[in-house]
């Protein structure tokens, strides 16, 4: 997790005190080009949410335009849209996957 991306994840207003947990856990699991993968049984026990509960919250990050989700390998992944260090970094990834 990178420090600058937590601070993103702390100052945005997300509508939920729900949503912001949940924000700032997929946060923490989040690598250095801002993606990551929990599953919902993961999120659920550390949010203390049910798994319906994170599914809504997730589509309601996704419909500010705060995470983007998708899949990779058959993994569902999903992206968090922080700060422009890490859509670089993610950029010089996809860049790389793609040569």
């Amino acid at each position: 997790m990178s420090i600058a991306v937590r601070d993103w994840a702390e100052k945005q207003t997300v509508g939920s005190p729900y949503n912001k947990l949940l924000l700032l856990q997929l946060v923490n699991f989040c690598n250095a080009s801002g993606e990551c993968w929990p599953t919902l049984a993961s999120l659920s026990a550390l949010t203390e949410m049910s798994e319906s509960s994170v599914r809504r919250g997730l589509a309601a990050l996704e419909e500010k335009g705060l995470i983007s989700r998708h899949s990779r390998d058959g993994r569902r992944v999903f992206v968090v849209l922080a700060d422009a260090i890490c859509r670089k970094r993610r950029d010089e990834l996809l860049a790389l996957e793609n040569a």
